[in-house]
């Protein structure tokens, strides 16, 4: 099959979970012989930004566009309150990526789309797919369809459990711009599916749960230590600082254990600067906790390795958790908050914990217990490593082979 990926992000430099995942299936699907090309997005830097740029990363074809958008944070990390008025307006239809994506469909003729998280890209390439009679299997690893934030927030910072009349006008306008292009939805998690269906859309198509996939190499050696005798136990944080994923509870639950020989390790950096220093503040005074800001992906494995559990607290209706399963990947036991799709990969006491969201009381209770009761944790990193392969690339693929195939069929039969 010749297989075309869409995704706002994708390149030599990982920024997203999207991303990642899309890196993961374009080159599982190349080794298993079908050729796949990408289409994605650029920053502006100069007027040759405003060509159309065509480059080769690990085998694969990209194509690269820059959507005329000046906000574009993924790429500056700026905000800028007047350009994100266009950003969302042609979010829904953006005239120049239409004609563009549609050219470069009809130069490639691919027999299927899949789009994945187009923001910046909008949901004309949907439109461009139609009109070429190309079907399309949409991923779904955001609310971005259901929510103008794409995080299911209200303005206080908290979930909504209820979405609003004004919510469910905004994912069926979403759902009548993509139209019937789409002929099959996949979702990461049933979380996530299900939020989807709750606020109304997709109800009409063939929905699918396919996770996060992940290229890895099963660890050889589970002790975890290399044949030294740790003298610290070692607790990791991997992702942004945020109020929204737990930081303060963590922090908090740990600045209460009195073992001197436990150790927080946080690993990533904030999008606001006033939030990122309130949070560094909160772990000020404790030498245990260590602020590493971002890290590039490759050297994130090293924390995995000498970790003992990772901590993912988050607030938020999670859509996945790819942490979780890199730290499965290395045999590590999470805790994890009970939100979002969180409890679909972290099972109680065979590969992790779970504690209510915000509750800093018992997640401290869950780290004295396995501070104490180490030998659990170790029984507990074979059950991580299988968990993990779940997820692999390899045991997966095929799956989304025949997605695309059914996907092919289904736009035949119109």
């Amino acid at each position: 099959m010749k297989i075309c990926i869409m995704n706002y992000v994708y390149g030599e430099t990982i920024r997203s979970g999207s991303e990642k995942y899309c890196k993961v299936i374009a080159e599982a699907l190349k080794d298993r012989g079908h050729e796949v090309f990408v289409i994605t997005t650029k920053p502006y830097k100069n007027l040759e930004s405003l060509k159309v740029s065509a480059t080769i990363i690990d085998g694969i074809k990209v194509y690269s566009i820059w959507p005329l958008l000046l906000n574009m944070p993924i790429y500056s990390k700026k905000i800028f309150n007047f350009g994100r008025v266009f950003t969302f307006l042609f979010g829904f239809f953006n005239p120049y990526i239409y004609y563009t994506v549609k050219k470069i469909l009809k130069k490639e003729s691919p027999d299927v789309i899949q789009t994945n998280d187009v923001i910046y890209l909008s949901l004309s390439v949907f439109r461009a797919a139609k009109l070429l009679n190309t079907p399309v299997v949409h991923t779904l690893h955001y609310y971005s369809l259901i929510h103008p934030l794409g995080s299911l927030l209200n303005l206080r910072g908290e979930v909504i459990t209820r979405p609003s009349i004004l919510d469910k006008i905004y994912a069926k306008l979403n759902e009548f711009i993509i139209g019937d292009s789409v002929k099959i939805v996949a979702s990461v998690s049933k979380f996530c599916l299900n939020k989807h269906l709750e606020y109304g859309v997709f109800s009409d198509k063939k929905c699918v749960v396919i996770p996060n996939l992940f290229s890895f190499t099963i660890k050889e050696k589970l002790d975890g230590s290399n044949g030294i005798i740790k003298k610290y136990f070692d607790i990791l944080y991997v992702g942004a600082l945020a109020t929204t994923k737990g930081m303060p509870t963590l922090i908090k639950a740990f600045k209460k254990i009195q073992n001197t020989n436990a150790r927080l390790h946080i690993v990533g950096g904030g999008e606001l600067k006033i939030e990122t220093k309130s949070l560094m503040e909160l772990g000020r005074n404790d030498n245990r906790i260590t602020f590493y800001g971002r890290i590039q992906n490759d050297k994130i494995k090293e924390f995995y390795e000498m970790t003992d559990v990772t901590v993912v607290p988050s607030e938020l209706y999670e859509t996945f958790g790819r942490v979780i399963i890199e730290s499965f990947i290395d045999g590590k036991p999470v805790i994890g908050s009970k939100i979002g799709a969180i409890p679909e990969l972290i099972q109680e006491g065979y590969n992790g914990f779970l504690f209510e969201p915000r509750n800093a009381e018992q997640l401290k209770e869950i780290l004295e217990y396995v501070i104490l009761n180490q030998d659990k944790l170790k029984e507990m990193r074979e059950n991580c490593i299988n968990t993990a392969k779940k997820y692999s690339v390899e045991n997966n693929i095929y799956k989304l082979e025949e997605i695309y195939k059914e996907a092919i069929k289904l736009n035949q039969r119109r």
